[in-house]
């Protein structure tokens, strides 16, 4: 497969993805407008939002969520976090330096694993992994459970 070809499949699955995480959005907290919850176009700054998903604003008042930013990997090693080397790290100051607060939320997920979610704040949720005793990953269903449960 050509570069042009491998970088297409690339954009083709990180949006796949993306809306993986809308619909994912939309079931756990349909008393907002959830057609509000939707891929940023062009998975470009839209407005006054950054990030790949736009959120209905009182969704983000509520939870204090000022963006989302998704990631989708064929291989992904999540020791590569907990050794503060790879990918992560990377992604994290891209994140860091696209929102403009520690609101944000970093979703990704490995071909066939679960769907989990670094953001840099720390938890009182019992599963869960710290990095740098300052992020926090967790399975992305806990912890919407949990936000929408108050903890």
């Amino acid at each position: 497969m050509s570069e042009r070809n491998i970088g297409k499949e690339n954009k083709r699955k990180g949006k796949y993805f993306e809306n993986k995480v809308v619909k994912i959005f939309k079931k756990y907290f349909p008393e907002y407008d959830i057609s509000q919850f939707k891929r940023t176009p062009f998975s470009k700054k839209w407005g006054d939002t950054e990030g790949d998903i736009l959120l209905p604003d009182n969704f983000k008042n509520d939870y204090k969520i000022s963006g989302i930013e998704c990631k989708y990997r064929q291989e992904l090693k999540l020791e590569n976090l907990l050794e503060g080397k790879g990918e992560f790290i990377k992604w994290i100051k891209d994140c860091e330096r696209k929102f403009e607060d520690d609101n944000w939320l970093l979703v990704f997920q490995k071909k066939n694993c679960n769907i989990y979610v670094l953001l840099p704040k720390m938890l009182d949720q019992k599963t869960y992994i710290r990095y740098n005793n300052r992020y926090t990953c967790i399975e992305l269903i806990d912890f919407l459970e949990g936000i929408k449960n108050g903890n």
